[in-house]
């Protein structure tokens, strides 16, 4: 199966934030504001760890007001060899959408595949009160996706919605020639980082890498050097904060 879409990143934090929302027009009133949760297996009485996502199991749950809310199913970093039966040229199905992509961050370079479906609303709400169990944020077609490709085994029931991150959406907008995607995520204090990215054809990443990477730095606005996915630092903040251990 061809890698059809390369998805291209780029981490803006400190003092270089408020540099990209004025020089991209973020304003904060014009993004659309929603919570994004993630699921992990954590235990009060073990050493914080997030063992889903060092096996590259990421699960998500999404909520925008005015926009479904969803979750995905997503393998990063995955191999092509771990897409069992139709899972390696499926595109969608019944109230699901599925894609293969690779994830370009700096210098790293995976390959990601993602399950994503719609999910009634109330659906986060009513998990986080303790009304509906945490696998019902996720479809049978999803955990079908997560037995048949993950690399290690998740029962669902007996994992953590981990708290809500503040995240601001825009719509993309066009800087030369680029169609740039820009969302913020916030964990109170601590954690404000907002990512950059772009979606082209794999036949045109590396260049449109380059270019990329070239306008942000034309703007005088700074990357971040590790280019760390904003994923990892803001599940591993949160289960640590948690408590566990």
């Amino acid at each position: 199966m061809p890698i059809g879409a390369v998805e291209i990143k780029v981490n803006v934090v400190g003092g270089d934030l408020e540099k990209a929302s004025h020089e991209f027009g973020l304003a904060p009133g014009a993004g659309r504001r929603g919570s994004v949760y993630f699921c992990e297996d954590v235990s009060e009485v073990l050493s914080p760890s997030t063992p889903l996502l060092d096996s590259g199991v990421l699960l998500r749950a999404r909520d925008f007001p005015g926009d479904d809310s969803d979750s995905t199913v997503k393998l990063r970093p995955c191999r092509m060899s771990q897409l069992a039966g139709d899972w390696l040229g499926a595109a969608h199905g019944n109230g699901w959408k599925y894609k293969v992509e690779a994830d370009w961050s700096g210098p790293r370079k995976v390959l990601a595949a993602s399950c994503t479906a719609e999910r009634p609303d109330g659906r986060i709400a009513a998990v986080r009160s303790g009304a509906k169990p945490i696998e019902s944020l996720f479809g049978p077609d999803q955990e079908r996706f997560l037995l048949d490709c993950a690399a290690i085994r998740v029962n669902l029931r007996a994992l953590t919605l981990l708290p809500p991150i503040a995240a601001t959406r825009w719509e993309p907008f066009d800087v030369e020639g680029l169609s740039v995607v820009a969302e913020r995520w916030a964990v109170g204090d601590r954690l404000d980082f907002l990512e950059l990215s772009i979606r082209v054809p794999a036949a045109e990443a590396a260049g449109a890498q380059r270019a990329f990477e070239r306008l942000v730095r034309d703007h005088g606005i700074g990357m971040e050097p590790a280019q760390e996915t904003k994923t990892r630092r803001v599940i591993e903040y949160l289960v640590t904060s948690a408590g566990g251990g």
